[in-house]
């Protein structure tokens, strides 16, 4: 993949977690527990675009690391 897609990723990375930092902010200032379940699911939603995109951004930029790593996790349970 060319390196402009992988900084791409690097930037939106980055994005999700200055809009998570946001949302952390928010949620400290929110007055009523309406306010706070709306920025804690907004605070959620970003955790889940980050590990979204970092998932990818491993793949692309780390393939066999990213392969054992995965496979790691299916085959855990063998561990417990």
């Amino acid at each position: 993949m060319p390196l402009d897609h992988i900084e791409g990723y690097k930037l939106a990375i980055e994005m999700e977690k200055r809009g998570y930092e946001m949302y952390k902010k928010f949620y400290s200032e929110a007055e009523s527990e309406g306010e706070k379940k709306f920025f804690e699911a907004l605070m959620k939603e970003e955790l889940e675009h980050l590990n979204s995109l970092d998932n990818v951004y491993r793949f692309l930029t780390g393939t066999e690391i990213w392969y054992s790593e995965e496979e790691s996790k299916v085959w855990n349970w063998m561990n417990t």
